[in-house]
């Protein structure tokens, strides 16, 4: 069992976790513009829901790391 960053515990092979790690991934890259392309390419590829619900993650984890 995993805790994602809204407290809630599931399973390391629930795609929640999955989304998680990208977003963690995400957030981890060095500029702004990576990050950028990353999420233009996922919204592409995946669609906005995607991009829409990663970004939103990748802001989550951005601004818990910036409170600490």
């Amino acid at each position: 069992m995993v805790t994602l960053i809204s407290g809630q515990q599931v399973c390391n092979y629930c795609p929640d976790w999955r989304l998680e790690c990208e977003a963690r991934h995400v957030a981890s890259m060095k500029t702004l513009r990576e990050r950028r392309e990353y999420l233009l390419h996922v919204q592409q590829k995946r669609g906005s829901d995607a991009y829409l619900k990663l970004a939103g993650l990748v802001k989550q984890i951005w601004e818990r790391r910036s409170d600490a």
